[in-house]
């Protein structure tokens, strides 16, 4: 995994397509009626956007919003993340479309610079087409179901003991935060580092928050919320380079 990762920052290097200062985008879906809010995706997004000098924080419901996010973004070196409730058959799920085809949403050119994680359920099924970018993380695998913690409480807080106080994240997200964040965002917390992400710093950062979440033990004291079942054992988030 570390192979996959360090060979695609090396070619964005080489190729000089990193910029002096990178810009980090997120898209998030929002007006879900029938299925949870994504509201600790949301606070995932405002947490990393925080980390580069240059950054937005989009959300949508439709098919058309993110297809314009994503094409307003072709053609320049971004990291992005996108969260959005997803079909174990590769579809993402929108509040105001329905299922939907990636294929459907994803530019044809001008995203080989893009680095791009997917924070969704059954993340490595999506059907992206080939080049699609030129580093994913998918944050769940084909047939797994992402989490989402509720962090209430300092003494039932994941972030007990690590010296990653809540209070800080309560600091970072600001008083409107309501104590939810995905669990690509806990591994983002834990891993934090000098503010702002520098090019030369990316690929470290992406692999110190896989590691901490790896590293973080399934335990019952959390104040819990799943959108799908309840405490989920964690899984390493994996890298992969685009579908051949």
């Amino acid at each position: 995994m570390n192979r996959l990762l360090s060979a695609a920052f090396f070619l964005l290097a080489a190729c000089g397509m990193l910029p002096a200062a990178p810009e980090f985008q997120a898209w998030v879906a929002e007006g879900y009626t029938r299925r949870p809010p994504l509201d600790g995706w949301k606070a995932t997004a405002r947490l990393m956007a925080r980390d580069w000098p240059r950054s937005s924080v989009e959300s949508g419901s439709s098919a058309e919003s993110l297809r314009s996010f994503l094409q307003a973004a072709a053609g320049r070196p971004v990291v992005l993340y996108l969260a959005a409730h997803h079909e174990p058959g590769g579809q993402v799920d929108l509040p105001g479309s329905g299922p939907v085809s990636w294929l459907e949403l994803w530019p044809r050119s001008g995203t080989e610079n893009w680095i791009v994680v997917l924070d969704l359920c059954h993340a490595r099924a999506a059907a992206l087409p080939t080049g699609a970018a030129a580093c994913l993380l998918f944050t769940a695998e084909a047939q797994e179901k992402t989490w989402e913690l509720g962090l209430f409480s300092p003494r039932t807080s994941p972030l007990a003991g690590t010296g990653q106080p809540l209070a800080s994240l309560r600091e970072a997200l600001g008083p409107d935060w309501n104590g939810r964040i995905s669990a690509w965002g806990l591994g983002w917390a834990l891993s934090a580092g000098p503010r702002p992400v520098l090019p030369q710093d990316w690929q470290q950062r992406l692999l110190r928050a896989q590691g901490a979440l790896k590293s973080l033990p399934v335990r019952r004291s959390w104040d819990f919320r799943s959108s799908f079942s309840l405490l989920q054992p964690p899984y390493l988030p994996s890298a992969t380079p685009p579908n051949p």
